[in-house]
């Protein structure tokens, strides 16, 4: 255990391992060989453990709600669900079980579901602010902002430093057409946290629709500096420059976001259990296609494919 607590999860492998021949028949020991295996990102061998120590002690709920979670990890969300569920019969006043129930109910596209099982959540335990964000989430994922707005305020009324809700808060409020309290939120969130990668580019994101560029491109080239394989800014960078007229610097990026997109989704499938193939990175073509035969040095279709 105190392996696993101090991130030496190698270690902690073989410590388990061991502990499970020499008490082959104690299903917490199989759980935490499974959570360790967990920690490894080895989702379906952690699957395989949770299911022994099922198997040894069937009323389990910790070793459901495990299993739940590396099927969660899978994208197997109605799996997740199901392992969730288990563990909520068993236990049924954990709300760690019932908040990730309610996040694979989202993430499966059951919204109705998941606001159901987060207000349940929410009444077991009103303090909890991330029960508040997530049924803010699930509202806005149906269109109903007013609700969203008010849950992520209550989120932050609980806990003010959550970065999650401030973003959340912020893009609803451009969703909304509201751009000004999105840019003043997504700047206090910075204050709070300016290694935020993402709040960088979604500030970038309001600054391009309320046309004040150049604050946009520095937040752009903000988020790259502290994360340089991210496609989606570089394409928000490319686009920008490709409206100043910039074409050979539009050109660069939207061929960085074309690069560092393969290699990421090489690496996506690699560590994936099921085979998923994705097509290249189209946006991004397409963009440099354009800015190529924007420029003076390509007139057609051919030449600027060819230069690719």
């Amino acid at each position: 255990m105190a392996y696993r607590a101090s991130g030496r999860f190698k270690e902690a492998l073989k410590c388990f391992r061991r502990a499970t021949k020499l008490n082959a028949e104690v299903a917490e020991i199989h759980n935490n060989l499974g959570l360790t295996l967990h920690d490894l990102s080895e989702y379906r061998r952690a699957i395989g453990v949770y299911n022994d120590a099922i198997a040894l002690k069937p009323e389990n709920s910790e070793a459901y709600y495990n299993k739940g979670n590396s099927y969660f990890q899978l994208k197997e969300y109605q799996l997740a669900i199901s392992n969730y569920e288990s563990a909520l019969k068993i236990n049924p006043g954990n709300i760690e079980t019932l908040g990730n129930l309610g996040v694979a109910l989202q993430e499966s596209g059951r919204l109705a579901e998941a606001i159901t099982v987060y207000e349940k959540n929410i009444a077991a335990k009103p303090e909890d602010s991330r029960a508040y964000n997530n049924l803010g989430t699930a509202q806005r994922d149906l269109g109903d902002f007013e609700g969203a707005l008010t849950n992520y305020k209550k989120a932050l009324g609980i806990d003010p430093g959550f970065e999650e809700a401030h973003l959340n808060l912020g893009l609803a409020y451009r969703e909304i057409g509201q751009l000004e309290e999105s840019r003043d939120i997504l700047e206090r969130l910075i204050k709070l946290n300016d290694t935020f990668v993402e709040a960088h580019y979604q500030l970038g994101n309001t600054y391009t629709r309320l046309q004040q560029s150049q604050s946009a491109l520095k937040c752009y080239e903000t988020a790259l500096k502290h994360r340089p394989d991210y496609v989606d800014v570089y394409n928000a960078k490319g686009r920008l420059l490709l409206g100043w007229g910039k074409l050979e610097d539009a050109k660069k990026a939207f061929v960085r976001n074309s690069r560092v997109g393969s290699r990421r989704r090489k690496v996506w499938c690699a560590a994936s259990p099921r085979t998923h193939r994705r097509g290249p990175n189209t946006r991004a073509y397409a963009n440099f296609l354009y800015a190529t035969l924007l420029s003076a040095k390509y007139r057609s279709l051919g030449s600027a494919i060819e230069k690719i």
